[in-house]
């Protein structure tokens, strides 16, 4: 295991955790009381191209780039970028298909 985070969006909260499996891959895992998502993180971008993207929509460092998972929407994995932290009020906040870098959703307050 790498690393353990909360995912807070969108409803409901998971706990996103990210390492190896047993034939030296790396994934994400979204869990509650199970599993409910499990993808490889070579399928997708990675999160250094989706930090450029975000550059290139004119997020300025520091910003926050977090991957989600969102089952309201038949599944989606996203990259979500803000430029405050999730419990913080938000001026920006990207969100890319996490497979492909495509922009799914921008908002500039």
């Amino acid at each position: 295991m790498e690393s353990v985070e909360i995912c807070y969006m969108p409803e409901p909260i998971y706990r996103l955790v990210i390492g190896l499996d047993e034939k030296g891959e790396e994934k994400a895992v979204w869990i509650d009381t199970d599993v409910r998502k499990v993808v490889n993180l070579k399928e997708g971008i990675p999160q250094s191209e989706a930090t450029q993207i975000a550059k290139d929509h004119g997020f300025a460092e520091p910003f926050y780039i977090h991957l989600i998972y969102q089952p309201s929407e038949g599944g989606k994995v996203l990259w979500r970028v803000t430029d405050a932290p999730p419990e913080a009020p938000r001026n920006h906040e990207l969100w890319l298909n996490f497979y492909d870098g495509r922009t799914i959703w921008e908002w500039k307050g």
